[in-house]
């Protein structure tokens, strides 16, 4: 499943989506429902789910469709691909029996097999929604994971803000593609302005008894805690992973919450 950007001149779906396939030098097409696009695009539903209608179009404009003996070609190639290196006389069976199929049935295969292997083509503002979308997500990760490959230290969020929102024209956002995919190209474009890598930290923490309940409560929430020892003091010592740019808000929550008697110590720094 592809997508490609840009608008058709004269498309102006508020909701729906194009779905092309380009058959035989003619290009096919059917309308989806937007809002399952990203389910699509991934795989989670069956294509024909998304179908509006089990119409294909060779005009939406002029409401032209595609004929039926096309629909039955397509199907007809559409089985014998999922068949595989097909004998003459088993195409000529998928044949024989795709012609005796009553056209609702094709109509149907055929939309969803476009559905499949087509191009998906969003409306406007649902592209620029899901961008947007997208575009948050990512940035909520930079700034989580960022840090300053010479200081060591995180970057202020605001920072990480005004120089993606600087390079938003530089920075490719795909409305359907998983953030994660994408967060590579993203940093390698942000770290053209701002030098940075993503890291999560180990950090080893001694914690007075006075505090260790608590405190062990807000290390839950803040990041990984792969070891604790306790001791019969009632203090604690703890490992806890936790992303790179979120050390200051780390050692600043326990502070708040032992009056700064919290010893804290980054052992391990893994990058990705």
């Amino acid at each position: 499943m592809g997508w490609r950007g840009g608008e058709r001149k004269r498309l102006v779906f508020e909701s729906e989506m194009v779905i092309t396939l380009k058959w035989r030098g003619e290009e096919y097409f059917v309308l989806g429902d937007a809002d399952k696009a990203v389910e699509l695009y991934r795989g989670e539903i069956d294509p024909s789910e998304i179908l509006l209608a089990n119409e294909v179009f060779l005009d939406i404009q002029k409401g032209e469709k595609a004929s039926h003996e096309v629909l039955r070609e397509m199907v007809i190639k559409k089985r014998a691909k999922e068949r595989g290196k097909a004998s003459p006389d088993q195409r000529r069976q998928i044949r024989e029996n795709v012609e005796r199929i009553e056209i609702n049935s094709i109509k149907k295969e055929a939309a969803s097999y476009i559905a499949e292997q087509g191009y998906i083509k969003l409306p406007k503002k649902v592209r620029e929604r899901l961008t947007s979308e997208k575009r948050e997500k990512l940035l909520r990760f930079v700034e989580k994971y960022a840090v300053n490959p010479a200081t060591k230290h995180p970057y202020p969020p605001k920072k990480v803000e005004e120089v993606f929102e600087d390079m938003s024209t530089k920075i490719k956002i795909d409305p359907l593609e998983e953030a994660q995919k994408q967060i590579p190209r993203v940093v390698d474009a942000l770290s053209k302005r701002l030098p940075l890598k993503l890291e999560i930290l180990t950090v080893q923490l001694t914690i007075p008894a006075q505090y260790s309940g608590k405190a062990y409560s807000e290390l839950k929430k803040l990041g990984e805690i792969t070891n604790t020892q306790w001791k019969n003091d009632g203090s604690l010592e703890a490992e806890i992973k936790i992303p790179g740019g979120q050390f200051v808000r780390l050692k600043r929550t326990l502070n708040d919450l032992s009056r700064g008697q919290v010893r804290s110590e980054i052992v391990g720094r893994e990058s990705f």
